[in-house]
């Protein structure tokens, strides 16, 4: 009798406490597109074909997608890109230095603009825009919690290295190690903890060396594409190039709230039959950006002010520009 009294309430309790299964996180980052918009919409193919693979993927980008491209930066593009980025439906972002070559209005509007968080630890909006900047994200994904931290180079002077020579007077800018050590606190609120890094390599190497407690960094500005589970202090980094000529692919196994298993690969993209929905997107984008940066070069050259060289080197890079898009678009 007490046997069997003994053997039914362990299986009760086996019944009631449920097996702990496993679960496999996926996180797809990009990192560095600079406005190379005809390389959008061979990523968007490949990126649909991860989510038939793992529906609830997380798609996460680490800064500069605007600016670097001639034609591209005479239209002010960051709307453009926002909302290819909105097609892709991207789960969060940080910002790189060119994200703030526009002025502080353009980079609050394109903010605004997007369906998913722009997260940066070391970024904070003054004045009214208080609410649209925020150092960090929380994003569940089949109960598993994931906290993603942005992070963004800061140069001698205190502030990212901004192309265009903007001083932006709405945003404070502050270390970003410092800033990372006040948001330490959240390895205790996640189950993955990742930094969204637009640092650098060697910055993202000291960021894993002084922040062990995090899982991932995905990196930026180096242009570099790392080997796969690439480590360093036991943080996995992870970096896919420039231009989406890659993406980076991470993967937690995830067990009672802690990561057992975590590993990365870049993985190129290649000549992937395009998603029609994005080409067509992006085909009027580049065709309106186009026109519109002759036209500005032109009142450029009828105001003088600019130097015939300037405008002849300008013109050129267009020119080139323009060629490289066609050479993207027909696979050439």
């Amino acid at each position: 009798m007490r046997k069997w009294l003994f053997s039914f309430i362990i299986n009760l309790f086996l019944i009631a406490v449920p097996e702990l299964q496993a679960k496999e996180i996926v996180i797809i980052g990009i990192n560095d597109v600079h406005a190379h918009m005809e390389r959008v919409a061979a990523f968007a193919s490949r990126l649909k074909a991860e989510r038939e693979k793992t529906p609830e993927l997380v798609l996460v980008g680490a800064g500069d997608i605007f600016a670097g491209r001639e034609v591209m930066d005479y239209d002010n593009t960051p709307e453009a890109m926002v909302e290819l980025m909105n097609l892709l439906e991207m789960d969060a972002a940080t910002f790189g230095n060119h994200e703030f070559d526009y002025g502080d209005e353009e980079l609050f509007d394109y903010v605004k603009a997007a369906r998913f968080p722009f997260v940066c630890a070391n970024c904070t909006p003054l004045g009214g825009e208080t609410d649209v900047i925020h150092p960090y994200t929380i994003i569940e994904r089949d109960g598993v919690k994931i906290g993603i931290i942005g992070l963004v180079e800061t140069s001698d002077n205190g502030k990212p290295y901004i192309y265009s020579g903007y001083n932006p007077e709405l945003v404070r800018f502050s270390s970003p190690f410092e800033s990372m050590s006040n948001f330490a606190y959240l390895r205790t609120q996640c189950d993955i903890l990742v930094a969204l890094s637009h640092l650098g390599y060697e910055a993202d190497c000291r960021l894993a060396h002084l922040f062990p407690e995090l899982d991932a960094i995905i990196g930026a500005h180096s242009h570099i594409v790392l080997p796969d589970d690439h480590m360093k202090n036991g943080v996995l980094i992870a970096q896919s190039g420039f231009a989406l000529t890659h993406y980076s692919r991470l993967e937690f196994t995830v067990e009672d709230g802690v990561v057992k298993a975590k590993r990365g690969h870049s993985l190129c993209v290649g000549d992937s039959v395009e998603d029609q929905t994005v080409a067509r997107y992006v085909e009027s984008c580049r065709a309106s950006a186009i026109k519109l940066s002759f036209r500005k070069m032109r009142k450029k050259m009828i105001k003088c002010s600019l130097s015939l060289s300037c405008v002849v080197v300008s013109l050129l890079m267009a020119v080139a520009d323009f060629i490289v898009c066609r050479m993207g678009r027909t696979g050439t």
